[in-house]
């Protein structure tokens, strides 16, 4: 493990420099020329990029054909919008959550909802929770690709927002356009199996059918 954590560092260092724009790569290894990360932040910047990047939007596309797959009339509602509308790609999102909670540290006394908490406390930050919240949400149970009011947390919120913010919602639409416009029916094929994981809401297997005029393929999503 500590080999390929160094790897990490090494191949920032080779492949970011000399730097010479603002891409996150050329960024890091900056920072890292100068003192300003250390090794081991680098590594920590490095395995987020990889992991955030693969595990949670491919949960999401999961989650969300699963829901789709359940729900005939949301399916349908989408074919007929010709498209993938950004109000799908968010509910998506929103209803996968696909990471639970972050932890953070409260830099000072703050009192939230008549609850005290001290400087120092460590918290955990329930989005996968805040998702469903009906004080925010209209009828949160309910899976609606057409959703108008959608402020879910699912890419987190300010400075801790989600660096792939924009990949992961492009990856979305362009996979359920293509998915929608190249299968004439899609149908599961079995039950669906979950990761069993605090953290990381996900998916480990998703049978599904999917068939071109009389032909069909049988495809499972893996973890």
């Amino acid at each position: 493990e500590d080999g390929i954590r160094d790897k990490l560092v090494t191949g920032v260092q080779t492949c970011a420099l000399p730097i010479s724009d603002d891409s996150v790569m050329s960024v890091i290894a900056a920072a890292n020329a100068d003192g300003r990360l250390s090794d081991a932040e680098v590594q920590g910047y490095m395995l987020q990029l990889a992991a955030a990047g693969n595990e949670t939007t491919r949960n999401a596309i999961a989650f969300g054909l699963h829901a789709l797959l359940l729900r005939p009339e949301q399916m349908a509602a989408l074919r007929a919008a010709g498209g993938m509308p950004e109000s799908a790609v968010e509910e998506m999102i929103r209803w996968a959550s696909p990471t639970l909670y972050t932890i953070r540290q409260a830099l000072e006394d703050v009192e939230l909802h008549g609850q005290k908490v001290p400087a120092g406390a460590r918290i955990a930050l329930m989005q996968g929770a805040a998702n469903f919240d009906p004080a925010v949400f209209d009828r949160p149970e309910r899976f609606d690709v057409m959703r108008a009011h959608n402020p879910h947390l699912g890419f987190g919120i300010a400075n801790h927002v989600c660096l792939g913010i924009h990949v992961a919602r492009l990856e979305l639409r362009i996979l359920f356009e293509e998915l929608l416009a190249r299968a004439r029916t899609i149908e599961l094929d079995g039950e669906i199996r979950f990761v069993r994981d605090s953290f990381i809401h996900g998916v480990r297997t998703l049978p599904v059918r999917m068939g071109r005029d009389r032909k069909s393929t049988r495809l499972n999503s893996s973890h």
